[in-house]
């Protein structure tokens, strides 16, 4: 499809949309190989939950914020993950008003699942493009995120 004559948006996938497409078939692998395993009752959006570093040990409030959603918005997913028996909330003993989030076997089972897959794709990816390649592009990787961090330079300073 070719963009309109006046359009004033990107001709080609820059970096943000190549970082995202990576992103999204990785993240396809993974739920593929959980599937295969036996997770059938995982949706995108439990999945999301147990981005890096995952839900384990963390407070509702905590996720919320690591995820950026809402705790409303949150709380129906912790439901469904405890209700599936991938996790359960327990009183946080230094502060009673507070739940930490624990996995449960079959939580633990998902994350080892996910580290599989993921260590697979890392095997594969380092196959593929060469183990010099591959850890250049970590590097590269890491020094992106790092672009809004402290001594990075932000967003609109970038000079290509």
């Amino acid at each position: 499809m070719a963009p309109a004559e006046h359009y004033p948006g990107p001709q080609r996938p820059m970096l943000a949309a190549q970082l995202r497409l990576a992103s999204e078939a990785s993240h396809q692998l993974v739920l593929s190989h959980l599937q295969q395993r036996g997770f059938t009752d995982l949706r995108q959006s439990h999945f999301d939950l147990f981005r890096f570093p995952g839900p384990h040990g963390s407070t509702p409030t905590e996720l919320a914020a690591h995820m950026r959603l809402s705790k409303q918005a949150l709380n129906p997913l912790l439901n469904e993950l405890e209700a599936l028996g991938y996790l359960t909330r327990v009183l946080d003993q230094q502060d009673r008003r507070n739940r930490i989030l624990q996995l449960t076997p079959r939580g633990f089972d998902l994350v080892t699942g996910i580290r599989e897959a993921l260590e697979g794709l890392e095997a594969h990816t380092a196959a593929v493009l060469g183990v010099r390649r591959y850890r250049h592009l970590l590097e590269d990787l890491a020094e992106i995120s790092n672009l809004n961090g402290s001594g990075g330079q932000g967003p609109g300073k970038v000079e290509c």
